[in-house]
């Protein structure tokens, strides 16, 4: 069980990455080894969807995607053997966050849904209908969750924003010393928020905001970031997102677009950080 312990107020870089990808791929395992965090990041399109595995067999998922594509979704559940979350952490009610979330609670059990503690007029009671009997809490910033050695440090949001997808929960992921942020579909305005309030976003790896656009991920933010690894959890299209791309690049970031990937997996473990193309 999660509980809370406190609360307080460049194309070439992309085409390696690719083939780098291509040419690791494993099959899923049924239990995380001992001393392993694994980070599936499910390729939905334009979407976020990330499935979280930890020892003992525990399990929980950061966003589940769209309805349209819950497919995937299930298929990386049943390949792992999930059969009950802990959690599932809906970053913002957005369909293509939250959608798949029947789909996802007709195939296992879970125990708690956390959500942004900003009502979404026409998106929060859709999430509360399909959420049926799990309970839905709200994670403000300050919040701080843990589930073995595993750290879960909400971040954000810093206020309460006119652009509904500022709204969204910031998630530092802190395993052993390395970490994983997870941003939802923050924008710049929400980032500058964020690092006015003072919170250390440096990360290992960085699910990239609003699915790589450009109304996100800006320089200032990204130098405060610094990750190693950048997921972009969309297709690759366009100048908005060869803007992104290139920033990111600027920093020496390995850049994946799941859409060009397919789902990945990240192991960390040891200190270290291994990823693999999921078949």
């Amino acid at each position: 069980m999660i509980k809370i312990l406190k609360t307080t107020l460049n194309i070439l870089l992309l085409i390696t990455t690719v083939i780098l990808v291509a040419c690791t791929t494993v099959q899923n395992s049924d239990t995380p080894a001992d001393n392993r965090l694994q980070i599936y990041f499910i390729n939905v399109g334009k979407g976020d969807a990330a499935l979280i595995g930890l020892p003992d067999n525990k399990w929980f998922m950061i966003d589940v995607g769209h309805a349209d594509k819950h497919e995937e979704v299930i298929r990386v559940l049943k390949d792992n053997n999930v059969k009950e979350l802990e959690a599932i952490f809906i970053s913002h009610p957005h369909k293509d966050h939250v959608s798949a979330l029947k789909k996802v609670l007709e195939h296992v059990k879970c125990e708690i849904i956390y959500s942004t503690p900003v009502e979404f007029k026409d998106h929060s009671p859709m999430m509360r209908e399909m959420a049926g009997d799990v309970p839905i809490q709200t994670l403000s910033a300050g919040d701080k969750l843990g589930i073995g050695d595993l750290k879960i440090d909400i971040i954000g949001p810093n206020g309460v924003f006119a652009e509904e997808n500022d709204n969204s929960i910031v998630i530092m992921l802190d395993w052993k010393g390395k970490k994983a942020l997870f941003t939802g579909d923050q924008q710049i305005n929400a980032e500058k928020a964020l690092l006015k309030k003072g919170w250390k976003v440096k990360c290992d790896i960085l699910k990239v905001g609003h699915h790589g656009q450009d109304t996100a991920s800006s320089s200032e933010f990204l130098e405060k970031a610094a990750p190693d690894y950048c997921i972009v959890t969309n297709k690759y299209k366009g100048k908005k997102y060869d803007k992104v791309v290139d920033r990111l690049s600027e920093f020496g970031s390995k850049v994946f677009v799941l859409g060009t990937t397919g789902t990945l997996l990240f192991e960390i473990e040891e200190g270290n950080i291994r990823f693999f193309g999921i078949e």
